[in-house]
């Protein structure tokens, strides 16, 4: 008789088929039912975390001990702050401090060089003046004593400057003039040619003198002269005759 109703109950069970489209949505209802639980879960954690393991929060649920205890820790750490505070205005004054010292040093190694030069030039001027108001026992008579040469406004023009110094007992008056001789290259080839072709306009080569003079002009050269020198001779005409020759590199 039982086994006669369980085989009816089989009888009336009717397998009805279930379309892909109803499979994908339970499938979707379900996993949506799944992430539902396991956000309620975080949530609820991340609550009781934050309610119980945050320092201080502890004093709202009735427990004071924590909140006395982070007292002191606060005012350490506001000390330690305001330390902090302190070593960079501290540090901002010693960098501020060290780049005017630096600023001072440095002017301060200008001046001495500055000075430098100016010693340099001072014991040349007092060099100078004895070679001409205290003669040597030896008639030297003319003599080329400075020879200068320096860029001047312009392309390939050069300035020159030149002190002629009269050396001995002897001192009559010296007249004369100076010649200037261009010595290097020209189309790969050695040249040898007379300046004052290439003198300009008010240049000084001319002399008339008893202790010296200074003359000084510009030269212009030309282009397909490739100038490696400048020799200068100063020749003494009339009474005493002298010549006093120099050559500088150009």
């Amino acid at each position: 008789m039982a086994k006669w109703g369980v085989k009816n109950r089989l009888d009336d069970v009717v397998l009805v088929p279930i379309s892909p489209s109803t499979q994908r949505r339970r499938r979707l209802l379900a996993g949506l039912a799944v992430s539902i639980l396991c956000l309620a879960c975080l949530v609820g954690g991340g609550a009781l975390v934050w309610w119980y393991g945050v320092p201080g929060l502890s004093v709202i649920a009735g427990d004071s001990s924590e909140g006395e205890e982070d007292g002191p820790a606060r005012r350490s750490l506001h000390q330690v702050k305001q330390e902090l505070d302190q070593a960079r205005k501290d540090l901002a004054v010693y960098r501020t401090e060290a780049q005017v010292g630096e600023q001072a040093r440095e002017q301060l190694r200008q001046e001495i060089r500055a000075l430098r030069d100016q010693q340099a030039e001072l014991e040349q001027a007092v060099s100078f003046y004895k070679s001409v108001m205290s003669p040597s026992d030896e008639d030297h008579g003319l003599v080329v004593q400075k020879l200068e040469l320096s860029p001047a406004e312009g392309e390939r023009r050069v300035r020159y400057r030149l002190v002629l110094v009269q050396t001995g007992e002897n001192r009559d008056a010296l007249s004369g003039r100076v010649s200037f001789t261009l010595r290097g290259s020209r189309d790969g080839e050695a040249f040898t040619a007379d300046a004052a072709d290439y003198l300009e306009e008010h240049s000084e080569d001319k002399f008339q003198f008893r202790y010296f003079q200074e003359l000084s002009g510009i030269v212009t050269v030309p282009a397909e002269l490739q100038v490696s020198s400048l020799e200068v001779t100063a020749t003494a005409s009339g009474r005493r005759t002298a010549q006093s020759e120099q050559r500088l590199p150009w």
